[in-house]
């Protein structure tokens, strides 16, 4: 595609002809009409026609199930292969890369896995930090990856209205935490703050039994 080339995106007529596939693959499952078609057309009309034909494929040769792919896989499926990704990078797989860091300067991170590291420390923690480092650049790089996908896949009008609806939204509560030792005693807040927020949560007053 041309540096000034718009990218395809799916037409009703495309739709159409992937709902007749499905329809002659899975039979008696589909029932074909007009306003089904328009549904799902508004659902990927910002898709890739050929990355469309592709995931509905590699859907349906993958599955074991009797019933045709959903919309929603079809989408994420045809948009990861539209981002150039047969398979996403597991966390596993790219701990293996991110760990080679301080030792290889040829090492070239992706930005999730840059985003992952920076995380949990920087290559100071993958210097200097315990064993269970791998384990919470796992559940960084996890959540990241959730959060990459979702941003990828939401509808552009669903994302619209994500961002009209943003600035409304009200700031976080700006809370104090508590800090409690092994022996559950607080050691971070006033005691006398954790009573009025006791008392506000779940109507307790001092002395009183549960």
């Amino acid at each position: 595609m041309g540096e000034n080339e718009k990218p395809r995106t799916a037409s009703f007529t495309d739709v159409e002809k992937m709902l007749a596939r499905l329809s002659r693959w899975y039979p008696g499952k589909i029932a074909l009409s007009e306003e089904m078609t328009a549904d799902w057309y508004k659902l990927l009309c910002d898709v890739d026609p050929d990355c469309m034909f592709a995931a509905a494929a590699d859907l349906v040769s993958t599955s074991i199930s009797d019933w045709p792919p959903t919309i929603g896989a079809i989408r994420s499926r045809a948009l990861e292969l539209a981002a150039g990704e047969l398979a996403p990078v597991s966390a596993y797989e790219a701990w293996e890369r991110v760990r080679k860091v301080p030792h290889d300067d040829t090492v070239v991170l992706r930005d999730i896995e840059k985003a992952a590291l920076s995380q949990i420390g920087g290559t100071w923690e993958l210097q200097n930090g315990s064993g269970a480092t791998i384990y919470h650049f796992v559940r960084a790089y996890d959540a990241l990856l959730i959060k990459q996908r979702r941003i990828r896949t939401v509808l552009p009008v669903v994302a619209s209205v994500a961002e009209t609806n943003a600035p409304a939204l009200p700031d976080p509560v700006n809370t104090k935490p508590l800090e409690l030792t092994d022996g559950g005693h607080e050691t971070g807040a006033d005691p006398s703050e954790v009573s009025e927020l006791l008392k506000g949560l779940v109507g307790y007053e001092k002395g009183q039994d549960a």
